[in-house]
């Protein structure tokens, strides 16, 4: 692909001292500069607050953190199914954040759109082999969608 930059006048010493100084060619400095600067924004966080209801109590709480969504948001989570020899039985909405602290925080919704749970874990291992009575907590397309997020190499088992 072939793109024209176009270099500000007050910035061509810059232009220039990149150019004598910098390895390789300077698209390909500019290739790697955009890549950082999508991953800084990738890894940027904000206070997220999320509103909890107590299904059994009707009671509601706010949580609060810093961090950045993955999946979803705290008002609009993914659906993923839960498949059994490829038949997707039971489907649940979700939303996961990363915390500034690289936590995994996931969020579970009913079907009016109320948060129903909230868990936390300490990092995406913990997360992907979070179990409940033996059987994976989330589908294994979620755990495919927050891996992809993190950039974390993973690869679905299949007892086929």
């Amino acid at each position: 692909m072939k793109a024209t930059i176009y270099i500000p006048d007050d910035k061509a010493r810059l232009y220039a001292e990149a150019k004598k100084k910098l390895s390789g060619s300077i698209s390909e400095t500019f290739v790697h500069c955009l890549e950082n600067a999508l991953l800084i924004d990738k890894m940027a966080t904000g206070r997220i607050v999320v509103e909890v209801n107590d299904e059994l109590t009707g009671r509601s709480a706010k949580k609060a953190f810093e961090g950045t969504w993955l999946v979803g948001n705290a008002n609009n989570g993914e659906q993923h199914f839960f498949e059994t020899t490829g038949v997707q039985q039971l489907t649940n909405t979700f939303s996961v954040a990363r915390t500034k602290k690289g936590a995994v925080v996931v969020i579970a919704f009913n079907r009016d759109a109320e948060t129903t749970y909230w868990n936390t874990y300490t990092d995406f291992d913990e997360f992907s082999s979070a179990e409940d009575e033996g059987f994976p907590r989330y589908p294994a397309s979620l755990v495919a969608a927050v891996a992809a997020e993190l950039g974390e190499d993973h690869i679905e088992e299949l007892d086929i």
